[in-house]
């Protein structure tokens, strides 16, 4: 899901091409056209083509069709992905907090964030080629971010050094607030319409 500050940041990068809508109404229905995006990083990249390559902003229809054909794409892509076969999940096992028993469940798998297949011969059954594991509450991998051991974690820890600990000072401002302030954290029942049923 987009975010609306997100898909604002991604129009203003548009304002340099001609024909942009300065119009209010024009921008905010330019808005919700590029929150069609599949993802963040799809939507910059889209932008990036648009920003590089043409010299018009185009007609709204022309984006809706032009993220929705590079949704379908990916879509199509993510069928070759050796870990979960196309289905978008995997299945973790873990043990329960409350009564201690064996819990079965499905995450999705890496390959939705990354919006890339994943190859199987590459892929860590532990952080699922993301370099890193942990951060949970609880579960299997309850604690702190940890690098991981395999190929993925040492060109990660490579790369970016400071990952794992920048992700644990996050993780313990979110606990440290959540035992201070948990009426923040209690869920709102919302309207039938704007019901979600996935992550919180």
């Amino acid at each position: 899901m987009i975010s609306k500050e997100f898909a604002k940041s991604q129009m203003e990068r548009l304002s340099a091409l001609k024909r942009f809508p300065f119009n209010a109404e024009a921008k905010r229905d330019l808005v919700k056209a590029l929150m069609g995006a599949i993802s963040e990083a799809h939507l910059a990249l889209y932008i990036d083509n648009l920003v590089n390559y043409e010299t018009e902003c185009p007609p709204l229809s022309t984006i809706r069709t032009g993220l929705a054909e590079q949704g379908r794409q990916t879509q199509e892509a993510l069928k070759a992905c050796e870990v979960c076969g196309g289905s978008g999940f995997v299945v973790v096992r873990g043990r329960s907090t409350h009564d201690g028993l064996e819990v079965t469940a499905a995450k999705l798998c890496a390959c939705r964030s990354f919006g890339q297949p994943i190859k199987r011969e590459h892929d860590c059954p532990r952080c699922q080629g993301f370099g890193f594991y942990g951060g949970e509450i609880a579960g299997q991998y309850a604690g702190p971010w940890k690098w991981c051991d395999c190929v993925y974690g040492r060109e990660k820890r490579e790369r970016e050094p400071e990952l794992v600990a920048e992700a644990n000072t996050a993780r313990e401002k979110l606990i440290r607030r959540a035992i201070s302030k948990p009426q923040d954290f209690k869920f709102k029942s919302l309207p039938q319409e704007e019901s979600y049923y996935g992550e919180y």
